[in-house]
């Protein structure tokens, strides 16, 4: 997480000569100009996009998330539904293939390391090599060899939820078979619930283990026992269903299996065989939750089971607000929601009319194999919250009496909800939260260190101009702000209500926080622009 000079254009004063004074690392600058705002910042949390349209008094917030999960097309033909004989030599290769998933030979190196693709093993660069834990060629090619195709089977009900500060509906849709060599795009709070999984079992009696493990992270989702006739149905839970939660805003694949017994597994067994797996992988990981070995599980219970892997299928999955609040309410581990707002198209589109230089952004070639992802921005540490609060109100407008009813709206560029604009005519609440949550640095510690500047603009003119260097109207400066209490920020411009001036025309408001290790001057501000309102 780098520092950088970013500059912004704030429109509000006339333009006498530009200094070209030096700017000296660790200090902030104001040049003469239209509030031409020179900075050593750490550009550390988008928030998001208002769009605000005059009629009836409305803001229309029309930005969605580029990956939103919660939409999920029909789905098409595919090779392993269309003919799974026929697909049988793909999959198989694709197990032991080096290079096709994001910890792979040749995609590795582009991530960066970081918290946002933490690898224990990357020495381990197939499926097959991590379910295994070996690299050895011949041992791979043997495994994979008698492997068949595992049907898996989402059934998707409508339900809603809340994350990314909204509420987020999922409609029903039907049913979704995964494919094992078509990445599927899923809503992760379709996969929290079980899936049908079917196989054809060798005899009516033949006992079977199903496993459901997280070859990113290394981690142990779901193991069932005692199997019997070809389904999950009746068997012994010793791990019940996880559902998935990547921490990764990149593709993360996991294999269903299924395994052959030789016998009975007793549970108790069973549960002890897992705990102690679990405990072994806490030794040496670098990973907070440590590091799951299913081939450790399986030789632990190699009296019961044929540590050969029968049936299989791999299902890739990509963040998703669901999967960001799993992660934020019940892990602790990652607040994802900023990150993603930061891969919207405009916002994108503001970084770089805004002129901010040298962004760091994530690899494009992470996401999915074959889909393609938005990058993000790897130096995001701060998520802010924004909630506007009003009291009941009513105004004639138009030859027409408006009411408003009290209430809280929180803001989220997730948002398409359309917004009266007499609900943001006062300054809202700011609350600002770790991204990372779990880990060394991690919490309100890891951000407590710093002094911030939350600014809101208007993008419009660059938005619509779609050029650089345009001027930007400040609509709310507050500086110095220590840590995650906001209280404790100067405000410099008092908070003004944008007023949209034409009809269709949307105005486009947008929070930036910035962090910076010197306190902002206050009457540098004054003596340069003294005519402005500054408290």
């Amino acid at each position: 997480m780098g520092k950088h000079e970013a500059s912004m254009g704030f429109a509000g004063c006339k333009a006498p000569a530009v200094s070209q004074n030096p700017v000296r690392p660790n200090e902030i600058s104001y040049l003469t100009g239209y509030w031409h705002c020179t900075v050593v910042w750490e550009y550390v949390a988008p928030l998001c996009f208002l769009t605000l349209d005059r009629i009836t008094m409305k803001y229309d917030i029309v930005l969605t998330l580029l990956l939103c999960a919660s939409q999920v097309t029909a789905q098409a033909a595919t090779p392993c539904l269309d003919d799974v004989d026929a697909c049988l030599p793909d999959f198989r290769n694709r197990l032991i293939d080096n290079n096709y998933f994001w910890y792979g030979k040749s995609r590795y190196p582009q991530c960066g390391g970081g918290f946002f693709c933490i690898n224990d093993r990357s020495d381990l660069t197939s499926v097959m090599a991590r379910v295994l834990i070996t690299n050895d060629s011949s041992s791979l090619q043997a495994a994979v060899s008698n492997i068949q195709v595992l049907n898996v089977t989402f059934l998707q009900r409508a339900t809603k939820y809340f994350a990314c500060d909204m509420t987020i509906k999922v409609p029903a849709e039907a049913p979704t078979t995964i494919d094992p060599l078509q990445p599927t795009l899923l809503p992760q709070i379709l996969i929290q619930h079980q899936p049908q999984v079917t196989w054809t079992p060798r005899t009516s009696q033949t006992l079977y283990t199903f496993i459901f493990y997280d070859t990113s992270y290394l981690f142990l989702h779901t193991f069932f026992v005692n199997c019997n006739g070809g389904s999950l149905d009746g068997c012994e839970v010793v791990r019940p269903w996880l559902g998935t939660s990547p921490v990764f805003l990149i593709n993360s694949p996991y294999i269903f299996m299924v395994f052959e017994q030789k016998s009975r597994v007793p549970i108790a067994i069973a549960q002890q065989a897992t705990q102690e797996t679990a405990a072994e992988g806490l030794i040496g990981s670098t990973s907070p939750l440590g590091v799951f070995y299913i081939s450790v599980l399986t030789e632990k219970l190699n009296a019961y089971l044929n540590t050969n892997v029968q049936f299989a299928s791999i299902m890739e999955m990509y963040p998703d607000p669901y999967g960001s609040f799993r992660l934020t309410n019940f892990f602790n581990t990652v607040d994802q929601c900023p990150l993603f707002y930061s891969q919207l198209p405009a916002f994108h589109s503001a970084v770089r009319l805004m002129q901010v230089p040298n962004p760091k952004w994530s690899s494009p070639a992470f996401g999915f194999s074959q889909l393609a992802v938005a990058p993000f921005l790897t130096s995001i540490t701060v998520n802010v919250h924004v909630s506007y609060d009003t009291d009941d109100f009513s105004e004639e407008a138009c030859c027409k009496q408006f009411q408003l009813t009290r209430g809280t709206h929180m803001v989220s560029a997730l948002d398409t909800r359309p917004v009266r604009a007499a609900a943001t005519r006062h300054a809202p609440r700011v609350f600002l939260s770790p991204v990372q949550l779990m880990g060394p640095g991690a919490g309100r510690n890891g951000i407590a260190a710093l002094l911030y500047t939350l600014v809101a603009v208007d993008l419009t003119p660059a938005l619509t101009s779609n050029t650089t260097g345009t001027n930007l109207t400040v609509h709310w400066l507050v500086v110095n702000i220590f840590g995650s209490d906001f209280a404790t920020g100067l405000e410099l411009v008092p908070y003004s209500a944008p007023t949209p001036t034409n009809a269709n025309e949307p105005i486009s408001l947008m929070f930036l926080l910035l962090a910076h290790s010197t306190p902002v001057d206050p009457t540098t501000l004054r003596l340069l622009c003294p005519e402005e309102p500054m408290m």
